[in-house]
């Protein structure tokens, strides 16, 4: 075991109120990636980065004490300088972020701060970073030779089961070394280099997880990944705050980074964006970011899925309340909810209530009974269902918000995306709701209900 003391103090100090499970969900929302099972390794994250002067000096005498013992006969080129210097600092950021963010689980199970990182040398994933170069392995092995990390080399092998990736740690000097500088999660960012536009595979079944895609770079592709940088490039030096702890502890306000994840295989469904401290916040809690110094407000679209669908079919609709529906009260209107986003994402009419919905219903309700009535009541998009074009809706929504983000930008406003609504400074709420409207109005020929939060 490492030395469970210094993990101990440095949780105590990082996780500042985070259960386990919501601590290491947390850390994994911070860059961008889906969390890992507790009792994997986690992956090494590129676009991991030192942030303040603490984190950044950490990182320099890191990166001198490597160089002491290179011996090289003369000085590398300026762009190799340049590679080496960002994979210190990158390796310095993962060993860190990995060390602050251990769960006791992990610790008990004696499988403490595991990272795997890929040393191959075939060709380039789209999905690569500069950081991955073939100098990375000479890196690890230096660093385990200094004793900053701990390194278990990976496995070859034409059986997937034993195949394994290079796992590295820091070592406990360099745990102590952390611990004397009192680094925490807070002196690293997510503003390395990673590829902001993920195409993901269509899901194989209810278990399965979809895949990251390779694809072709094209105009479309250059298209996307051009407009969430410059949403990026105009976040991460704006003047964004957090008063307080949240319910998990301090807000790490540094991580700003957006991935446009889109599904099925196809850049036609999904492209929602992901990431950015906000979107890991409760509803009540996000009124405590202050932007520019201000108070801010979210201001929400309404029931924008079923109103896209409408729009898709070209049909006019009737209601106040996608999810008010005969045959049932106001109780079960969260189950409706969940049932109708259900059937807009299925190739099939469901057999069971999707998780945790069921017991929204009266005892006894069944499934096609819901089914029914929505289908009923709403018969002009009925033929929509169990086709899967809730992720074709999905991106016509993300497109949407790009827009208004667009828009934002120019007007010189800032705003923080969440799916389908956007954080804003409370005096630029009027304003960006009658964006939003007729964002919306413009691509869909359909008037939305906006709503700005109540205090």
């Amino acid at each position: 075991m490492q030395k469970v003391k210094h993990m101990a103090k440095r949780l105590k100090e990082a996780k500042a109120g985070f259960s386990d499970s919501e601590f290491l969900k947390a850390c994994a929302a911070l860059t961008g990636e889906a969390e890992e099972d507790s009792k994997r390794d986690r992956a090494f994250k590129t676009i991991l980065m030192p942030y303040t002067s603490l984190g950044t000096g950490f990182a320099t005498e890191l990166r001198e004490t490597v160089e002491k013992t290179e011996k090289r006969t003369r000085a590398r080129k300026d762009k190799d300088q340049e590679t080496f210097i960002r994979q210190v600092e990158c390796m310095t950021a993962n060993l860190i972020h990995r060390y602050l963010s251990q769960t006791e689980e992990e610790a008990e199970e004696d499988n403490e701060g595991w990272i795997h990182v890929s040393q191959s040398k075939t060709a380039k994933s789209i999905y690569s970073a500069p950081v991955m170069g073939k100098t990375l392995p000479k890196l690890i092995k230096t660093l385990a030779a200094l004793g900053l990390i701990d390194y278990i080399n990976g496995t070859k092998s034409s059986n997937p089961a034993k195949r394994r990736q290079t796992t590295i740690r820091a070592s406990e000097t360099l745990i102590e070394r952390i611990d004397n500088y009192g680094l925490t999660i807070n002196d690293l960012c997510d503003q390395g280099e990673g590829q902001v536009i993920i195409l993901k595979s269509a899901r194989v079944d209810h278990w399965g997880s979809p895949k990251r895609i390779e694809y072709p770079d094209t105009v479309e592709t250059i298209q996307h990944r051009e407009r969430v940088r410059r949403i990026h490039d105009n976040l991460v030096h704006a003047d964004i705050a957090f008063n307080g702890l949240s319910e998990k502890g301090v807000v790490p306000v540094h991580m700003r980074r957006l991935l446009r994840i889109f599904n099925n295989g196809s850049f036609r469904h999904g492209g929602r964006l992901f990431g950015g401290f906000w979107q890991g916040l409760k509803k009540h809690e996000r009124k405590r970011i202050r932007i520019n110094g201000s108070p801010v407000k979210t201001i929400d679209y309404g029931q924008i899925g079923p109103r896209i669908m409408y729009g898709m079919a070209n049909v006019t609709i009737r209601f106040d309340d996608a999810y008010e529906v005969p045959g049932f009260t106001s109780k079960e209107r969260d189950g409706i909810k969940k049932v109708f986003n259900a059937m807009c994402y299925a190739s099939k009419r469901p057999e069971k209530f999707p998780r945790e919905t069921k017991d929204l219903f009266p005892k006894g309700t069944k499934v096609g009974s819901v089914v029914d009535a929505i289908l009923k009541a709403h018969s002009p998009i009925a033929h929509m269902f169990f086709s899967g074009q809730g992720l074709q809706a999905m991106f016509m929504e993300s497109e949407i918000l790009l827009s208004v983000l667009d828009t934002l930008m120019e007007c010189n406003i800032l705003g923080l995306p969440i799916h389908d609504a956007i954080v804003v400074e409370e005096s630029y709420s009027t304003q960006v709701r009658d964006i939003m409207e007729a964002t919306f109005k413009e691509s869909m020929d359909i008037h939305i209900p906006v709503s700005i939060e109540d205090d």
